[in-house]
Parts: C-alpha cells; sequence; structure tokens
C-alpha cells in the first residue's frame, strides 16, 4: 500500500501545474481534445479535454462562479496505459467523491488523501484502464464533484477523439 500511495504521490507532483512548472508542449488536436507532450525529465504525453458544459448549484439555485483551469486529462507516463486525472479548477470538497458517469456507467473518483493537492481528483489505479476503455468507447462523460463551499458542479465533456488522441500521444512519446 506504501507504494502505491508513494507512486501516486509522486504521480502528483508531475501533474499537477502549481507543483510542477513543467513546459507543456501542443502537438495538436483530435476531436475536441488537446494533445500534449512534457517536455522536460521524465518526458510523458497524453490527452487533455475540457467541458463543453458545466452547470453549478448552491442550495438547489443555479449560481455564478469563478473557476480556474478545469479539464480532464489522461497521462501516458513510463510505459503505463494510461493515468485518469481531473482538475476541478476549485477545492473539492473531500467529504463527497467526485463521481464519473461516461454513457451511464459510473466509476469513483478520489481527492487526495492529505488534503495538500485540493483540486484534483484521480481513480484507483486499478480503475485507469476502464475510465479510459469507456472513453474511448463513450460519446459523452460528466463529471459531478462538490466544492468545498458546498456548490454542486456537473461538467460535460465530449468524447470525440479521445481514442485517436490518445494513438497520436503514444506516438509523440515513442519518438522521443
Amino acid at each position: 500500500m506504501r507504494a502505491v500511495t508513494s507512486l501516486i504521490i509522486t504521480i502528483i507532483f508531475f501533474l499537477h501545474p502549481a507543483l510542477s512548472q513543467a513546459a507543456l508542449s501542443g502537438i495538436g488536436e483530435e476531436g475536441d481534445w488537446i494533445i500534449f507532450k512534457k517536455l522536460e525529465e521524465p518526458v510523458f504525453c497524453g490527452i487533455m479535454g475540457v467541458p463543453s458544459n458545466s452547470t453549478y448549484l448552491r442550495n438547489g439555485q443555479k449560481v455564478n462562479v469563478d473557476r480556474g483551469s478545469h479539464r480532464l486529462s489522461i497521462s501516458l507516463i513510463g510505459g503505463t496505459n494510461g493515468i485518469v486525472s481531473f482538475e476541478a479548477g476549485f477545492p473539492i470538497d473531500n467529504q463527497n467523491n467526485v463521481l464519473i458517469t461516461i454513457d451511464g456507467r459510473s466509476f469513483n473518483l478520489y481527492t487526495d488523501p492529505n488534503g495538500e493537492v485540493e483540486d484534483y481528483a484521480w481513480p484507483l489505479h486499478t480503475e485507469d484502464l476502464n475510465i479510459i476503455n469507456a472513453l474511448k468507447a463513450g460519446s459523452q462523460a460528466q463529471i459531478t464533484s462538490n466544492s468545498r463551499r458546498g456548490t454542486k458542479v456537473t461538467d460535460i465533456f465530449s468524447l470525440k477523439g479521445v481514442t485517436r488522441g490518445l494513438q497520436r500521444a503514444k506516438e509523440s512519446c515513442s519518438n522521443s
């Protein structure tokens, strides 16, 4: 368990923009997804998508919010099949899991148990491949999360381009 926790914390430092000011290079776009490559060691590639629609509810009422960067990413690091991460753009209420639903199939995403990275959520590493396969086969993903201020946030992502985007990211990293 300690080895898994250490690996997750290591990955957090590589993926979290505030912790690693690494240079990302945009390789291109595929459908609604951006293909990227991290140029500094360790080099890795991946894809990221931004929501096509977001709704914000507090006490059952629609509200407007000020939100930072938010995206769903799949990073290809060190020979993995991919690591899924969600950047919320706000501190996530860690008392509620984040839920990703892909064409009716749901998976839990979890926040950092130490509370050091407050705006990201990830699946258990054993679920990454299942989520990636669902993203490849699906047409839409919905991520539901709750902010620490009590706002329920629902993000909708188009999945157009996920499969080809991952292929291109993998090719880019193998050509490094």
